[in-house]
């Protein structure tokens, strides 16, 4: 039988919308169904199950959902691709019991076994992190609090928005960084 891709019903956001974060010009702003994402993720295979001591490859699992990627050749700036998704706990059990609500996916395109991913879904919506041939690509949440569109953005599009950089430096998450050209820590 046929796999079905399940599809959130993506579509054209307001980029008007206020974020509520300091601005990422160039993002895409994409709006989704949340209950429809949800009921797909619940159906979603376990990569492992420590007390069953079964799972699912990645590979092998039957759940497809596509996502939204920068697409500069596309008119939205976006198009859906295709993933394989398991459901990959990476919380410590004393954590996943006392956050329950927080569910976590790993992700393989299947057009390309090369570009992976983790999801995450919880209290402050959907995120997910693909890394892409052409670099990473981030789906957050367009606003803290709003279910139902997401900004869609590569790490050049956030670095040539963002201020957590010097001059000499890539960026400083943490406050570690690179000069570069160089390896030496800034």
């Amino acid at each position: 039988a046929p796999i079905e891709l399940n599809d959130p019903e993506w579509r054209e956001g307001e980029a008007t919308r206020p974020t509520g974060r300091a601005p990422i010009p160039a993002a895409r702003a994409v709006a989704f169904d949340q209950a429809r994402l949800e009921a797909w993720l619940a159906e979603a295979p376990e990569e492992w199950n420590a007390s069953t001591r079964q799972g699912t490859r990645l590979t092998d699992s039957p759940l497809r959902l596509t996502l939204p990627i920068p697409d500069e050749q596309s008119a939205l700036g976006w198009s859906q691709v295709a993933f394989r998704v398991v459901r990959s706990n990476v919380m410590e059990a004393p954590l996943a019991k006392k956050y329950p609500h927080i569910s976590s996916y790993l992700i393989q395109s299947e057009r390309d076994g090369g570009v992976t991913g983790r999801m995450d879904l919880g209290d402050h919506g959907f995120h997910a992190i693909i890394h892409t041939r052409q670099g990473a690509v981030y789906i957050d949440p367009w606003q803290r609090g709003v279910d139902n569109q997401l900004m869609v953005y590569t790490r050049k599009e956030f670095m040539a928005s963002t201020s957590k950089r010097r001059l000499d430096c890539d960026a400083l998450p943490m406050g570690l960084g690179h000069k570069k050209g160089e390896g030496d820590a800034c």
